[in-house]
């Protein structure tokens, strides 16, 4: 994906899908750390799906308890995905770090994007403030999108 891990001085923000990644990511310096994640009831079979059909918008022709793939995926990515989310919150104590959830993000964006800002932008509150208007026109499009 164009501009994935780019950790160089042109980025503010860098964004990776380690530790589903192959490859180990570049190494790189942080003032700050988004830690955002998805339900692994809902990461594994999309990444599964992915490998399997090389799309994200395909799905796969058999159920998954039929991949003899599957345990094997599923009992490997446990152990890295418990494995990350120890160094990040190890992390946490030297680096700021914000935890969301993308389920979280999802079901009520307004305020978790809100609460974002805040703490990239090192404020209490983003009230009365373009960026706090931003966030409310583009949050409640979403919603409104997603509800019609």
């Amino acid at each position: 994906m164009l501009g994935e891990e780019t950790v160089d001085n042109s980025t503010w923000i860098v964004k990776t899908h380690y530790p589903l990644t192959q490859d180990k990511p570049q190494q790189f310096t942080a003032d700050k750390i988004i830690y955002l994640t998805r339900h692994p009831i809902d990461v594994f079979p999309s990444f599964l799906s992915l490998i399997i059909t090389q799309a994200h918008s395909i799905e796969p022709k058999r159920p998954w308890n039929e991949y003899k793939v599957w345990r094997k995926f599923i009992d490997y990515h446990i152990g890295t995905f418990k494995r990350f989310d120890e160094y990040i919150r190890k992390q946490a104590e030297k680096t700021p770090t914000f935890f969301m959830s993308y389920e979280q993000l999802i079901l009520d964006p307004e305020p978790a994007v809100k609460d974002l800002f805040c703490f990239l932008l090192d404020v209490k509150s983003i009230e009365g403030t373009l960026v706090e208007k931003m966030v409310t026109k583009v949050t409640s499009k979403g919603n409104k999108e997603a509800s019609s």
